[in-house]
């Protein structure tokens, strides 16, 4: 994620129940819905599953890498940027649910810190350390993660030049120590939130039961989720989107793009789409059927809205640093529209029929 929008929404507060540490409760008009499991749901259907594919692609990266510099041809080539691919996009798919030790311990910047910095990754290739993965560990993160290794293995885009760039040892050491600490980060997060290891899942799963430190009641844990939906939607719309549009500034800004090498920035938008959707209406008890339990016509309006941005993103065309430098940005305004639409109905009309309090404004950077 940008340095320069690591926080674009506020912490969701609680109700003043929920702050009292009161467990909420439904409606008088409307059946009880079960929290409990649409909690545990999201955490074992939903995000578990997200870091383990992660997890799985990573070290399918970690392997193609090798095989490049062991045998650099197209081929090889081919295959490590194919991983890669796979890798980002079920990265960014994980964005609508970055929180807990994901966020505590930093893995986000680790694993995916962009603008891409390639001044910092050549200086770390000219450099005399010896390439090991402890002196990975203690790069700065504008000099490793997904973002790094798409520079080694797309830039310059003539791909006889980058097969011979990668002819120097060093240049392949790097690449090579960069998969693997993209390997071991994705690992250290599936440990955290497994059962078998810090089980965040657990924390999440059992929010407002006795003993649970971190979340007192059940709507903070809804209360979490939910920001960290709008906070990935916001991030879509205004640092991956409207930026390079022109939308903060008007001028567009193809240098703030955060594909620009492997030309996914679209598809890494659809894949921050995409994750949102899962969190919201992937299990049989989520946060579609808990809306729906009080305001199904709004449950509707939110689907609907969700297939719309998805359709709009749809249209965007790749490269998009060679689409925002145009002057026809009627698909991309278009697709800022409908996400705006989509985060302003949650963050107004769903918090409020769930009782739950953002503080966050669904017209800034409108």
């Amino acid at each position: 994620m940008t340095r320069r929008h690591t926080s674009l929404l506020s912490c969701v507060l609680l109700t003043a129940a929920a702050l009292a540490g009161f467990h909420g409760c439904d409606t008088p008009s409307s059946p009880p819905y079960d929290r409990a499991a649409m909690l545990r749901e999201t955490a074992e259907v939903v995000i578990l599953p997200g870091y383990e594919a992660v997890e799985a692609d990573a070290a399918i990266l970690a392997t193609q890498t090798r095989a490049l510099c062991g045998a650099p041809s197209l081929g090889t080539l081919s295959g490590a940027r194919d991983a890669w691919r796979v890798t980002f996009l079920d990265w960014e798919r994980t964005g609508a649910y970055q929180f807990g030790p994901t966020r505590d311990m930093n893995y986000g910047p680790e694993m995916a810190f962009w603008p891409t910095r390639p001044a910092t990754i050549e200086a770390n290739l000219a450099a005399a350390d010896p390439i090991t993965a402890s002196w990975i560990d203690t790069l700065g993160a504008g000099g490793k993660g997904v973002f790094a290794i798409e520079y080694l293995l797309f830039a310059p885009e003539d791909n006889a030049m980058v097969l011979a760039a990668l002819t120097d040892t060093r240049r392949c050491d790097y690449l090579v120590a960069l998969a693997d600490h993209v390997a071991r980060t994705s690992s250290a997060i599936v440990l955290a939130w497994s059962p078998a290891g810090g089980d965040y899942v657990g924390i999440l799963a059992t929010a407002g039961e006795p003993g649970n430190e971190t979340y007192l009641a059940q709507l903070s844990a809804v209360s979490t989720v939910i920001t960290q939906v709008l906070n990935q939607l916001e991030a879509t719309k205004l640092a991956k989107l409207g930026v390079p549009l022109g939308h903060s500034d008007g001028a567009p800004q193809p240098d703030s793009i955060e594909s620009p090498y492997g030309h996914a920035s679209v598809e890494a938008m659809l894949a921050n789409l995409e994750g949102a959707h899962a969190v919201w209406a992937t299990t049989p008890h989520s946060f579609d059927g808990y809306l729906r339990s009080r305001r199904p016509d709004l449950a509707d309006t939110i689907l609907a809205q969700f297939d719309a941005s998805r359709a709009a993103l749809e249209t965007v065309p790749e490269p998009f640093d060679t689409y925002v430098l145009g002057t026809d940005h009627i698909a991309g305004d278009a697709a800022y529209e409908r996400l705006s639409e989509l985060i302003r109905t949650i963050a107004n009309e769903a918090s409020n029929a769930l009782a739950v309090s953002v503080m966050f404004n669904p017209n800034d950077g409108d």
